[in-house]
């Protein structure tokens, strides 16, 4: 089952055998889910507490970035600027820029 699933390859490898599946809906919710379960993550007081001292010991230009192999919820490696251009080779990292807006708003 996904949800005893621990490890993203192994949520992405169950998610594709989903009856029904329809990846024009899937595009349509992903970065409200996503937004919902990082809300639920870090609503727990020890990682509300471990993200926010995180954030807040740095610079406030700092954000968080996802390395990743998806181009949609990460980006590779070595990228620092907030470029829409480079996003095509390098990745959107919505799921650093995500937690990022959640850590600013706090």
């Amino acid at each position: 089952m996904i949800i005893n699933a621990t490890k993203p390859y192994e949520i992405k490898r169950l998610g594709r055998n989903v009856r029904n599946f329809d990846q024009h809906i899937w595009d349509n919710e992903k970065v409200r889910i996503l937004h919902t379960g990082l809300i639920l993550k870090f609503n727990v007081p020890r990682m509300n507490d471990l993200l926010r001292e995180f954030y807040l010991d740095r610079p406030k230009n700092r954000r968080f970035v996802e390395v990743s192999s998806s181009k949609f919820w990460g980006c590779v490696d070595g990228v620092m600027e907030d470029d829409p251009k480079n996003e095509a080779a390098y990745g959107r990292n919505m799921t650093g820029r995500m937690l990022t807006e959640l850590v600013r708003s706090g």
